[in-house]
């Protein structure tokens, strides 16, 4: 069975959401796209998804994600911005997947506008469909979670984890303001010996930190349902 690149994005699922720049060139090349584009990501997207971690990269970006459960107060925000997916799912006529998707879409093409038209380009930024998959079980989630944050030492940008500031690692290890939702990946590892859940998360990570067989284990992870607490 083939792993699902592009999973349908349901309420209350957890997915690995990724995506790259066209021909490779890079999306961010000063400190305050980093910042810009998280800013872009919050406002299309965090009253729509749990984000768990993410990591951008010069070309491309990750991020792990749970999409919210549709409550009534969700659907007031979707009202309120008055866009024409977010009233066609209201009004039941297309299905959740393609008004989250398009919202991705504008998240994409707001970023892409200021970022061009800063530096001067013209043309596509991002690949035109980004890949979504589906979260299998906890094992995964635990797996997902080390490979996003090990991004920047596999691509050879730093040595340690804390030294990527651009991952969510070091919002985990710090007491400040964030798009992450910290406490359930905290929880997974509550039952590790007798540390500290904060500590439990720097083990987990340094005793991965070669990423010996990391990579090429990813494809083993086939679609299923994961429920994760938000």
């Amino acid at each position: 069975m083939k792993v699902n690149y592009h999973a349908e994005l349901i309420p209350d699922n957890c997915y690995h959401i990724y995506n790259k720049s066209v021909t490779g060139v890079r999306m961010f090349n000063t400190e305050g796209h980093y910042t810009f584009f998280l800013k872009k990501y919050e406002k299309y997207l965090s009253d729509y998804v749990a984000t768990y971690a993410y990591s951008l990269i010069p070309n491309h970006f990750h991020f792990l994600i749970k999409c919210k459960t549709v409550t009534p107060k969700i659907k007031e925000k979707i009202a309120r911005l008055n866009t024409k997916k977010g009233n066609s799912f209201l009004a039941g006529e297309i299905d959740y997947d393609t008004f989250i998707v398009s919202q991705f879409q504008s998240f994409f093409a707001s970023y892409s506008i200021s970022f061009n038209r800063q530096q001067e380009r013209t043309g596509s930024l991002f690949k035109n469909k980004f890949k979504r998959i589906l979260i299998k079980d906890q094992e995964h989630f635990r797996f997902m979670l080390l490979y996003i944050h090990h991004n920047g030492i596999h691509h050879n940008l730093v040595k340690e984890y804390a030294d990527w500031k651009h991952s969510s690692y070091l919002i985990y290890l710090k007491d400040i303001e964030s798009i992450i939702t910290k406490n359930p990946v905290f929880e997974i590892f509550k039952n590790e010996d007798e540390r500290t859940l904060k500590e439990a998360f720097i083990k987990f990570h340094e005793d991965n930190k070669d990423g010996l067989g990391l990579y090429p284990n990813l494809k083993k992870w086939k679609d299923s349902v994961f429920d994760f607490e938000e």
